[in-house]
């Protein structure tokens, strides 16, 4: 049932800019991605662990965005009251959160993957190790927890299914600072390194801040 509300405001829609942030963030990472495998694959001819591991990532982010495209057909951007219905909604919603995150945790495996095939050193390698232990161990449980934030899962978009949900807050807002810290971990992990490289002060600031990129 589609709720009471001002009709002046029915009108209003955010479609057009989640249609364009969306189609420029994957058109973008897409082309990245193409031409790093190109570069790896047919020039350098060496293909690595990490480029796969990011090539499965871009595909998991775009199917992310065709879950927001769907979110997007089904009144992602409009107001509620507007929606017929939010169960096919809610659906695509939780698809891209889903897929969302399994994406992010393997960009984060590429780039300490790509860590290991550059770095050269005991210490780095066995901090590439733990780190590899501990994104995988976070990966699945996310994705565990993902799965049971309703049981069973069909109540987290039909609240006529009998069962329980959890509560979305802790569950929505610990992933993002566990995010942000494995975010800040993975890129403190080579500044070690690369304090110790003979090099100018200048190029090492600007190799740091390179490796920034990655925070983004």
């Amino acid at each position: 049932m589609v709720l009471d509300a001002d009709p002046s405001l029915n009108q209003q829609s955010k479609v057009p800019e989640i249609i364009s942030i969306v189609t420029v963030c994957c058109v973008v990472t897409t082309t990245l991605v193409t031409l790093r495998v190109v570069t790896r694959a047919l020039i350098v001819r060496a293909f690595g662990a990490d480029d796969w591991v990011l090539v499965v990532a871009q595909i998991l982010a775009i199917a992310a965005a065709v879950a927001i495209g769907l979110e997007q057909h089904f009144g992602m951007g409009r107001h509620v009251w507007t929606v017929p219905d939010l169960v096919p909604y809610t659906e695509a919603f939780y698809s891209s959160i889903l897929v969302y995150n399994a994406a992010l945790v393997l960009v984060k495996a590429s780039i300490v993957l790509m860590y290991r095939r550059i770095f050269v050193g005991r210490w780095i390698q066995l901090a590439i190790v733990i780190a590899l232990v501990i994104l995988s161990a976070w990966g699945v449980a996310l994705i565990v927890s993902l799965s049971m934030l309703c049981l069973p899962i069909q109540r987290l978009w039909d609240p006529t299914v009998k069962g329980h949900c959890i509560d979305f807050v802790p569950a929505f807002f610990a992933p993002a600072v566990i995010n942000m810290i494995t975010d800040f971990s993975i890129f403190l992990m080579p500044l070690p390194v690369i304090r110790q490289l003979q090099l100018p002060l200048r190029q090492k600031i600007l190799l740091s801040l390179i490796l920034c990129l990655g925070l983004l």
